[in-house]
């Protein structure tokens, strides 16, 4: 149920150190961050069965 609340939190972190610090994620950031959204979507389908 909190799930949703931590990809939330990814993306606001993300935009948060944009406009405060100037500073984006690189590639490999972004790869893990999809990585893990993946990872959390695979288990709420798997756990839907």
């Amino acid at each position: 149920m909190l799930a949703p609340f931590v990809y939330t939190q990814l993306v606001s972190v993300m935009i948060l150190g944009y406009v405060v610090f100037g500073d984006f994620p690189d590639g490999w950031s972004l790869v893990g961050m999809a990585i893990i959204v993946a990872a959390g979507a695979f288990i709420a389908a798997r756990g839907r069965r």
